[in-house]
């Protein structure tokens, strides 16, 4: 039974509803504390009421894991990618090393798949060493965008930015260096962009 909600929990419900409308996935708690101006606990505690009144899910080992209950929802087969051989910038079924379903609410339009996360480059954007990358396909990136990138034949999750007409691919990891693309001579092209992290505990 969905209850009535408090002016406060629509708020939050409808912006929810407008982030995943405008960009195909959920927003995180620190997304929806800037928008609203509150603090990041008053939106858990929220999000809390709006699970228990009804109106939505939480899906606590999915980085964005909100999922409104009104969505019709369904298993998305997302194929998980391997190691690419050095020269071959093309995502194909060779290449894949199975498929992992997720729900579909998770799952914004276009062409996804997923890569795993080897290392600790990441930890300081709370992408850790075995975490399961979902990407969208797409040649193109803003900077800031996390980003998987094809570097010399290597797959590679960094985040994309572009400092004096120079692309960089930076981690969230002060013990790791930036990868320099620009006037290096290697071979690098961008493979898609990062919408959710799926965490197996």
């Amino acid at each position: 039974m969905v209850e009535k909600l408090t002016t406060r929990q629509g708020e939050v419900l409808r912006a929810i509803k407008s982030f995943i409308r405008n960009n195909r996935i959920a927003p995180s708690v620190r997304e929806l504390a800037s928008k609203l101006k509150v603090t990041p606990s008053t939106i858990h505690k929220l999000l809390r009421a709006l699970k228990e009144k009804g109106h939505i899910e939480l899906r606590d080992k999915i980085s964005r894991g909100i999922v409104v209950i009104e969505e019709a929802t369904y298993a998305v087969p997302v194929p998980i990618l391997g190691r690419i051989p050095a020269g071959t910038p093309v995502l194909s079924e060779e290449f894949y090393e199975g498929y992992l379903e997720l729900d579909s609410s998770l799952v914004p339009s276009g062409e996804i798949f997923a890569l795993k996360v080897m290392g600790e480059s990441m930890v300081g954007a709370n992408i850790l060493d075995g975490d399961t990358a979902i990407i969208r396909k797409q040649e193109t990136a803003e900077t800031g965008d996390i980003v998987a990138a094809l570097v010399d034949g290597e797959a590679t999750l960094k985040r994309f930015k572009v400092k004096g007409g120079t692309h960089y691919l930076f981690p969230e990891n002060p013990d790791f260096s930036p990868i320099k693309l620009t006037g290096q001579g290697r071979e690098a092209c961008i493979l898609g962009k990062l919408v959710a992290v799926v965490r197996k505990y």
